[in-house]
């Protein structure tokens, strides 16, 4: 299945690439603005802002990767040495968890700047901008900006922001990562399930349904019957952690909360067993020390939201992970 879902995908894309461009049709490339309603109550962030990505705001320069770059003037977001190779930095660059790292004003100038500059269906949209997986840790972050900040924005960038927003969650609602899977299908999960509590409008309903289905289904078989997550990475166990902390508020009380919260408590024990003396986590499988948040930071959360701590253990046997 994940075969022909990569066969398709990359088929829809490029007929869409070529589709968008005739003359005709260029206007599906624009982002409309809708009139949009948001919650009143609006989820908030529960982990940390992440600040260590700024190095400067007046030029801004930004750290990925242990690369600095400097943007003198404006963000050019499609740098051509950046495209070369895995794009990682392009892709950090589009996930704009940078924004967590500026004020309220720099950070709403450079979400109106990406939607300027990045419309659909480019060449190679799929890649970085459009990329269904930046795209999922993107919209969450802007997500979570308006809901701190939602009543000092203008109205008009407001409705330009919160637009782009419900377009790309369109987009990804028809562009979920079911050929890579793993801890990206989770993340298109966790976006799906943020903008079910963002918006309010009936199409809210689906972007709840379409997430818990897939959140029921992805729980079973990625996480193990021990708490690892299958992909057998400490630091991808560490980030689906923190993707399913994050989830875990949006989710209606019910058995569906109950599942989760299940799987939570081996994920915090097995968590709790890879984490090193020091607090960073076990570097074995792919990954990095910094690719998610820490051990500890996601143990703080998890305790705060369910008032509980791992269990220790003298002996670690994760049967299941092998």
């Amino acid at each position: 299945s994940q075969i022909f879902a990569r066969i398709y995908l990359r088929a829809k894309r490029y007929f869409f690439y070529f589709f968008a461009n005739l003359t005709p049709f260029k206007f599906l490339k624009k982002t409309k603005i809708f009139k949009l309603k948001t919650k009143n109550i609006l989820p908030k962030p529960i982990f940390k802002r992440r600040l260590e990505s700024v190095i400067s705001t007046d030029p801004l320069e930004l750290r990925f990767l242990n690369k600095s770059i400097k943007f003198s003037t404006s963000i050019d977001w499609h740098k051509k040495e950046l495209k070369e190779g895995t794009r990682l930095w392009l892709l950090n660059l589009h996930y704009m968890e940078f924004l967590e790292g500026l004020n309220e004003e720099q950070a709403i100038k450079y979400m109106i700047d990406w939607i300027d500059k990045n419309p659909k269906f480019e060449k190679g949209y799929w890649l970085d901008s459009w990329n269904s997986y930046s795209l999922s840790i993107r919209v969450v972050v802007w997500m979570q900006i308006l809901a701190e900040k939602k009543y000092n924005i203008d109205d008009d960038s407001y409705q330009k922001i919160i637009s782009s927003i419900y377009e790309q969650i369109i987009f990804l609602r028809n562009n979920l990562e079911l050929d890579i899977q793993g801890n990206h299908l989770i993340k298109n999960i966790k976006a799906l399930l943020w903008a079910s509590s963002f918006f309010d409008e009936k199409i809210s309903d689906e972007f709840y349904d379409q997430g818990i289905k897939l959140l029921k289904q992805e729980l079973s078989k990625q996480i193990l019957d021990d708490g690892m997550h299958f992909e057998l990475s400490p630091s991808y166990h560490c980030q689906v952690f923190a993707d399913l902390l994050e989830s875990s508020i949006l989710i209606k009380e019910g058995q569906d909360k109950f599942f989760l919260r299940s799987k939570l408590l081996k994920m915090a024990d097995c968590l709790n067993a890879l984490t090193h003396a020091d607090g960073n986590i076990s570097l074995f499988g792919d990954g990095g020390i910094d690719m998610a948040y820490s051990p500890k930071e996601c143990i703080n959360v998890y305790s705060k939201l369910f008032n509980l701590k791992p269990k220790f253990q003298n002996v670690i046997n994760l049967t299941s992970a092998g």
